[in-house]
């Protein structure tokens, strides 16, 4: 009985259940990995997109659409009914926001890309200094460059191994950007005549592109936020020499490694007041003195260095309070610290008249085998 009882039991599963399969065919898709926003000419957005084209005869061949919209979902509708191919947003590697599009704010386009089910998070958010849609069309040109899309994806691996650049991905802009105390920061980058450099990082207050700071500012903006990072190699130009009291012309680059960084939030006369405190672990890659392994020299020297770290940290955080961008989330400490002075100002206002200071110490653990 139990046994016919299983039989019928399997064969009423094959009517009630069913399955289903979910096929796309790869000639008939259209997998974007790249988009770009510029301001359009007849409507408020120039949306440009690089898709791979699969199956044709060049392993290499690229379609670059191009479409004015006045939203983000508008020019998906309008590069659907462009396109032969049913266009896919799930391998997008990066969104790339001209600086003109980044400083009206980006949270709108954002919003359609967070809230589709098939854009990936992961993709990384750039902005351009210049236009995006030029900088695209460049990359079809890079005969000595990977895939259009591809080389731009392992171009901002490749700088945020180094600290060039922050690593801000979709997920990450938007928790810093619903964050209350704190603000998004993103990669820099800019056409070259042949190629595409890392020139540093865009500052955001809420969605908005407020300022901009170079690649040596973002790696010292990357050791504050205490973030996991790869050593940071830092160059000082035509610095003192060592044991001398005249101006130098020297050059000396150092792999900076952080090894501890401490930031210290209190409220005098009703005005913050941060102190931030950077340990590094420093090896000399590049040098022209002499006698740098003598004690004495090398305390000189680590004297040296660490005037440069907090002189140009100090400028640095000066300007983020300058134009009103939080990134390292000075005002996430003040609203778990201090909540009720948190309620009682405009965040905005009191970042920007915050006592400031910025204190470092530098030892040399390595000179090389130079004598």
């Amino acid at each position: 009985m139990k046994r016919s009882f299983k039989i019928i039991a399997s064969i009423m599963c094959l009517f009630v259940l069913t399955g289903c399969w979910d096929r796309r065919i790869f000639e008939r898709v259209g997998f974007v990995l790249e988009v770009g926003f510029d301001k359009g000419v007849k409507r408020d957005l120039l949306i440009t997109s690089i898709i791979p084209v699969i199956g044709a005869d060049r392993k290499d061949a690229t379609d670059l659409l191009m479409v004015e919209a006045n939203s983000m979902m508008q020019a998906i509708d309008t590069n659907n009914r462009v396109s032969s191919k049913l266009l896919l947003g799930g391998r997008i590697q990066q969104l790339l926001f001209s600086d003109e599009v980044a400083e009206k704010g980006i949270a709108n386009i954002m919003n359609v890309m967070n809230r589709g089910t098939e854009n990936p998070l992961l993709s990384y958010v750039v902005v351009v200094d210049g236009s995006t849609k030029e900088l695209m069309k460049a990359e079809l040109g890079f005969k000595n460059k990977p895939r259009p899309g591809i080389y731009i994806n392992q171009l901002i691996k490749a700088a945020i191994e180094h600290s060039y650049i922050p690593n801000t991905r979709i997920y990450d802009f938007h928790i810093a950007y619903f964050n209350k105390g704190k603000d998004p920061v993103a990669p820099l980058l800019k056409l070259r005549r042949d190629g595409v450099e890392a020139i540093g990082s865009a500052l955001f207050s809420g969605d908005k592109m407020v300022g901009r700071i170079g690649v040596s500012e973002t790696m010292m903006l990357i050791a504050m936020q205490n973030k996991q990072i790869q050593d940071l190699r830092a160059h000082f130009n035509n610095i003192q020499q060592a044991g001398s009291e005249k101006q130098g012309e020297h050059n000396l680059t150092a792999t900076l490694k952080v090894k501890k960084r401490k930031i210290k939030v209190e409220i005098k006369d009703n005005k913050p007041v941060v102190n931030i405190y950077v340990n590094f672990n420093a090896t000399i890659d590049e040098y022209k003195w002499d006698k740098t392994d003598d004690p004495i020299m090398k305390k000189k020297l680590e004297a040296i260095i660490n005037n440069e770290i907090k002189a140009s940290s100090y400028q640095t955080l000066k300007y983020t309070q300058k134009v009103g961008s939080d990134p390292i989330g000075i005002g996430e400490i003040v609203r778990a610290k201090y909540n009720s002075y948190w309620k009682s100002v405009d965040w905005k206002e009191a970042y920007k008249n915050a006592e400031m200071h910025f204190d470092s110490k530098v030892t040399i653990k390595d000179i090389g085998d130079i004598r």
